[in-house]
């Protein structure tokens, strides 16, 4: 994992987006289902 991640709450808001494969509007449908699928659901 991306140090820079591990500490995603020391980070520029541009820097955590971007590792983290979002966007100031949020994943798309599309990103959110492949994601769930991937990573199952928030527990």
């Amino acid at each position: 994992m991306n140090l820079e991640l591990k500490q995603w709450h020391a980070n520029e808001m541009e820097v955590v987006l971007r590792d983290t494969g979002s966007s100031m509007n949020g994943l798309t449908s599309a990103d959110a289902k492949k994601r769930l699928l991937e990573y199952g659901g928030n527990k």
